[in-house]
């Protein structure tokens, strides 16, 4: 579209429905569009822009200048010579402007009908109903559990007895002994305000924050001040419950409604199945999704692609009004002149639920691990029990020693010998793996895994769960070991103890949901810890081509090391077991990706070997391919240095 001046431009508009690269002059409202939309700097990696400078013309003078014509034949050569580049930057420009503009035929009828002064009709699609008459007239009179905030309960009969809460649940975010600090409070307040705004029915919004960074607690603080001083419905929903029966039971309460997903990068489908219900519920008070995660990435870049071709969704989950964030909370992490105020009030409250007098003095919190809340609440129960430690190994050792005193404890309680130890660890190990199992056969089951257990009497294996399931409870089955730090750390200590743990978590017939949460957590670890990321390799070094392809997804959803770790396990491996993971991972790979750049490197660089060494076929057939490969591999080399 080469015009001298244009107030908008629907020649340019008719290229980006029909998916065809474009040449735009910049003097152009398209241009502006593109440009208020995208920012200058992605709008023009979308089209190719020129300077029409023009000049007055008439029948005997052309309208263009000479330097106008050479703009426009280097525009379109450089488009030729990268044609298929090209056309997939026209694809992608056609999805971006559809979702974060919200291109759907709903939305300019209701901009329309705003532009007249019109009310828009609520028009809503009916939905069977799945409750039974029974469950119909429950869900009349009582409050929906579809979503709760959590709480912590330590049983009567343990306290009766003395024994006392872990630190493992004190540390937890549920538990609320320690208070919720006022520096926090602003971010608490933003979010708030960020849910009341009316401005679009359904919003989501991304929390992200390293593990101990605090955004469960912060979620528990908005979900209670939602509730007790706006009349909201608010509160955490977790896998077990039905997105088709529990949400529209709860929009039926007609209150607005605020839902928090925790581990939202292994929740893609179920953020999409919220969303579609909620859409077409019959009642549609305000929806607002809070999601936590560690950070976003591709999980986040392609949420809307999760939705199909399902337009109304996708535009929600990529719309730039109703998709907000990754909001990281790097601007919340505890400044160092705050630390020991962070951990005075941290050991007040912990001496005070433990009736202890709290020790004089705070130990060294200029390290930045100390810039979470988590450490420094490790560190105000260390200094409790008279330890000090101020590494972040040492303090998840002495917690995790804490944990096991407890299991000491419950054994001995139970008549059974401390030998049972090593068998209570590895299955713990595996269950915070799998990020736990609900019911008791599924808990058993992983318990059956541990190499330990194998040397316990079978009459024993009962009984070491139920010992379990005084701590662990988890409606009728078993947690892992929680806050996720804790977990990680004590995964790490269980798998130097017996490598043969390792092998017993990846076998044969674990499934993909829990291959991918194994595999999640050690990424996790890994990232934390580095020299924990040999655990990754050593596992993918051992199930290269069984485990390739949920690695890949790990690595889109949870971001480093995994995708590097990948990359080098695949060019080390042996050649029959590289060429066959290559030629699986090139069938599976995401067109678009920015976590997975250096293994789609990789991945490119040894199918075109493979193309080189290739001794059979057609000369011509093999070099195209060959040609075609060495293409692939340029661009995406290309676009990792960009």
């Amino acid at each position: 579209m080469l015009s001298w001046h244009e107030g908008f431009g629907l020649t340019g508009w008719e290229a980006i429905a029909g998916e065809v690269p474009l040449i735009v002059s910049r003097q152009t409202g398209l241009w502006q569009l593109l440009k208020e939309t995208f920012g200058e700097r992605i709008a023009r990696s979308y089209v190719r822009t020129i300077d029409i400078r023009g000049q007055e013309g008439n029948d005997d003078i052309a309208n263009f200048r000479p330097d106008d014509e050479l703009s426009v034949r280097d525009s379109i050569i450089d488009c030729v010579a990268n044609l298929r580049d090209a056309q997939e930057l026209a694809t992608k420009l056609k999805r971006d402007l559809k979702y974060k503009l919200v291109c759907i035929w709903e939305q300019t009828a209701r901009v329309f009908c705003d532009g007249l002064g019109l009310s828009w009709p609520e028009v809503h699609a009916k939905v069977p109903s799945t409750l039974s008459p029974a469950e119909a007239a429950h869900s009349a009179t009582a409050p929906s559990n579809f979503a709760t905030i959590p709480k912590l309960a330590w049983p009567k009969e343990f306290a009766a007895k003395g024994i006392e809460m872990p630190d493992s649940m004190l540390l937890r975010a549920e538990s609320r002994v320690v208070r919720f600090h006022h520096l926090r409070g602003p971010l608490r307040d933003a979010i708030i305000r960020w849910a009341i705004e009316r401005d679009k029915p359904i919003k989501l919004r991304l929390q992200a924050g390293r593990g101990g960074a605090g955004k469960t607690r912060l979620l528990i603080e908005v979900c209670e001040k939602l509730e007790n001083q706006n009349g909201w419905r608010a509160g955490f929903i977790d896998r077990s419950q039905s997105t088709t029966i529990g949400l529209p039971e709860l929009l039926r309460e007609g209150k607005p409604c605020l839902l928090v997903l925790d581990y939202a990068e292994t929740r893609s489908s179920e953020i999409v199945e919220l969303v579609r219900v909620a859409v077409h519920a019959k009642e549609s008070p305000p929806l607002r999704l809070v999601l936590l995660a560690r950070d976003g990435g591709d999980w986040w870049n392609h949420l809307a692609d999760a939705a199909g071709k399902d337009d109304v969704i996708a535009a929600i989950l990529q719309g730039f009004q109703t998709k907000a964030g990754p909001y990281r909370m790097e601007q919340e992490r505890i400044q160092r002149k705050d630390r020991v105020a962070f951990f005075d009030d941290a050991l007040n409250d912990f001496a005070a639920f433990r009736k202890k007098v709290a020790p004089a003095g705070a130990p060294d919190l200029s390290d930045d691990i100390f810039a979470d809340p988590l450490f420094i609440h490790l560190a105000a129960l260390a200094c409790l029990r008279g330890d000090v430690a101020i590494s972040d190994k040492d303090l998840l050792g002495i917690a995790i020693g804490h944990e096991r005193s407890y299991w000491r404890q419950l054994l001995n309680n139970a008549d059974l010998p401390e030998q049972f130890m090593r068998s209570i660890e590895q299955g713990m190990a595996l269950l915070t793996l799998y990020g736990g199992k609900r019911s008791a056969k599924e808990a058993k089951a992983i318990l059956e895994r541990a190499p330990a257990m194998s040397q316990i009497e079978a009459s024993d294996h009962a009984r070491i769960f139920e010992v379990l399931r005084q701590l662990y409870d988890w409606d009728g089955g078993l947690r892992g070991l929680q806050p996720d730090i804790l977990g990680e750390a004590l995964v790490s200590e269980a798998f130097d103890r017996d490598d043969e743990l390792l092998d017993s978590a990846f076998l044969e017939a674990t499934t993909r949901e829990d291959v991918r949460s194994a595999l999640t957590v050690l990424t996790r670890l890994g990232r934390r810890v580095p020299d924990a990321q040999r655990w990754l390799r050593r596992v993918l070094q051992r199930r290269l081509r069984s485990l390739s392809e949920d690695a890949m997804y790990v690595g889109m959803e949870t971001g480093a090391p995994m995708p590097d770790i990948l990359a080098e396990v695949v060019k080390t491996a042996e050649r029959h077991e590289r060429h066959r993971t290559v030629d699986l991972l090139r069938s599976k790979f995401p067109k678009e990706t920015f976590n997975l750049t250096n293994l789609d490197v990789e991945i490119r660089r040894q199918a075109v070997a493979f193309l080189e060494d290739k001794k059979t076929g057609k000369g011509a057939k093999r070099d195209i391919a060959l040609a075609e490969a060495l293409g692939h591999c340029l661009s995406r080399c290309a676009k990792r240095a960009n």
